[in-house]
């Protein structure tokens, strides 16, 4: 009588190895899409926490949205305001100009941006500064807030890069304080 055998053959070795891999590429698929589904919810929460801050800092000035002043020898679009003021009312310090871009604290930096298309490193911008930078004067600050308090669908902050995120998604917080993922068209 023979005893029985117990050992692994060559080829049955393989065909488990095999199926295995097959396993872990069909699930890899699922996995990114997973990932990417915590990223967008991070710079959703990202972009609440801004609103909040523009919230706070309303309640202390005269429900005015921070004022936005560009500074030409940073970065380009560098935006020193109204990040100096939320950063004081959220307590963290930004970063400061420099040749080599870094990631601004959380939570002005979405953990899907990338420095190499970001070099201010803050990844959302603040709407209204485009108005208030077509709108000079001394009573831009007055009259950007009472346009957007008129149109509350307006985004407040949107984020910088569509390249984030699976099929170009890009997050948004408006007047009201609605945050979501957009897909533009």
């Amino acid at each position: 009588m023979t005893p029985a055998r117990c050992a692994f053959t060559l080829v049955e070795l393989l065909i488990t190895i095999a199926v295995i891999a097959v396993l872990i590429a069909l699930s890899l698929g699922p996995l990114h899409a997973v990932r990417d589904s915590g990223r967008q919810i991070r710079c959703v929460t990202h972009l609440r926490t801004l609103h909040a801050a523009v919230e706070l800092y309303r309640n202390d000035n005269k429900a005015l949205l921070p004022l936005a002043t560009s500074v030409a020898n940073l970065y380009p679009s560098w935006i020193v305001q109204p990040y100096d003021a939320l950063a004081d009312t959220l307590r963290i310090n930004l970063p400061s100009a420099g040749t080599t871009p870094v990631e601004a604290p959380e939570p002005l930096w979405c953990s899907a941006d990338h420095l190499g298309r970001n070099q201010t490193g803050i990844s959302y911008i603040y709407m209204p500064w485009e108005l208030m930078a077509a709108w000079p004067g001394a009573n831009v600050q007055r009259s950007v807030t009472l346009a957007l308090d008129r149109t509350p669908d307006e985004p407040l902050f949107w984020e910088r890069s569509s390249l984030n995120h699976i099929a170009g998604a890009v997050g948004r917080v408006d007047i009201r304080g609605n945050a979501r993922m957009h897909r533009p068209d």
